[in-house]
């Protein structure tokens, strides 16, 4: 005797058809030695791949958190004395450029399409602050020229940029004007 799939009643062990609820019994013929060992391999198959995507997941999500954590506006950094101190790194008003509380500091001009530069400036672990300034802003629209720029600027009604430039100033002056691509690339990269 055998339970109907159905209505769980006793029926015979050849029963096609269940006398109680009249149903069809479904008839599964029995695995063979190959058809076990084929979904033991695949079984296999599925988990593994399951496992590396995880893996992969895992690893991707630390390496991510590692990036968020140096994205921190203010980051430690140890001086040559041993006291901490803090590398500013963050976006600014045009009209502060040359007024802030820093002695010397970069200012990097960039549009914020330009994920580079973005990348370059999130992971600037220079000793000097740095503040960027996007260039697609509405804010910047006064300084920004299609044609020559102004690296002797000393004031924001100076100031003209004509694509991704990096100025370095001390004590509110303007001490370096780069608007080589590589080579602003080398001093963000300096660490």
């Amino acid at each position: 005797m055998k339970k109907c799939q159905f209505c769980r009643e006793s029926i015979d062990e050849d029963a096609i058809v269940c006398k109680y609820c009249k149903n069809k019994q479904r008839v599964l013929p029995p695995m063979t030695i190959d058809e076990k060992k084929h979904l033991i391999k695949s079984t296999l198959i599925i988990l593994g791949v399951l496992v590396i995507y995880f893996i992969l997941y895992f690893i991707s999500v630390m390496i991510n958190d590692s990036q968020n954590r140096r994205l921190i506006t203010n980051e430690k950094k140890q001086s040559k004395n041993d006291k901490e101190t803090y590398i500013v790194k963050s976006s600014i008003p045009v009209d502060s450029i040359f007024n802030l509380s820093s002695d010397e500091y970069y200012v990097l001009f960039y549009n914020s399409s330009d994920m580079y530069f973005d990348y370059l400036f999130n992971s600037y672990h220079g000793s000097t602050d740095i503040y960027s300034v996007i260039l697609d802003s509405e804010s910047s629209n006064k300084i920004i020229t299609n044609g020559k720029s102004n690296s002797k600027a000393s004031s924001v009604d100076e100031l003209r940029i004509n694509g991704t430039t990096l100025m370095q100033i001390k004590k509110g002056i303007n001490v370096r004007y780069i608007e080589d691509v590589s080579a602003i690339k080398d001093i963000l990269l300096e660490q």
